[in-house]
């Protein structure tokens, strides 16, 4: 094989992809919708300065299911710090929601309806995939993405905020 055309296609697919921060998110004029049926803006929901973890998933992805005793510890130990989580369901109908919600799972952080636009505005192409799950540290740069779920996943996820978290208590 050409040295040359490996090069080449090692830069091609080595080069950094676009990450998204905050203010991109701020600046969509995106929404999503409340479980109490209104339309909120995405930019409403992440105020400056904190660090934001955005968890797409559904009620019948059962690793998305799987992941949320981890969000729900990280609330508990640091929303005091600054931590914001929003769970985006996406692909579930409000009515699904609300049951799950009160017949299985009652979560503690912030959750609403996120559309398939808004899903893909995060995730450019065609590929979707559940969960999905964006860090943000305070200065609204993307720490970390993470697709499916996994033992490595959830404790990278855990990681990622901690360290967001301390960094930025500094």
């Amino acid at each position: 094989m050409n040295i040359r055309l490996l090069a080449f296609a090692f830069m091609l697919f080595a080069a950094p992809i676009y990450a998204i921060t905050l203010d991109d998110v701020r600046s969509s004029g995106l929404s999503v919708t409340t479980l109490d049926g209104k339309t909120t803006s995405l930019a409403a929901l992440i105020p400056e300065g904190q660090v934001v973890v955005i968890d797409f998933w559904a009620t019948w992805c059962r690793p998305c299911l799987m992941e949320m005793p981890t969000f729900e510890a990280l609330h508990r130990d640091h929303e005091k710090d600054g931590l914001i989580i929003l769970g985006l369901v996406t692909g579930d109908k409000k009515e699904a929601v609300e049951k799950f919600l009160a017949t299985q799972h009652k979560i503690p952080y912030f959750v609403a309806l996120g559309s398939l636009e808004v899903y893909k505005f995060f995730r450019a192409g065609n590929r979707i995939g559940l969960p999905l799950v964006f860090v943000f540290g305070r200065d609204g740069r993307m720490i970390d993405e993470y697709e499916g779920l996994s033992m490595r996943t959830t404790g990278s996820i855990t990681a990622a905020v901690t360290e967001a978290l301390t960094k930025s208590a500094k």
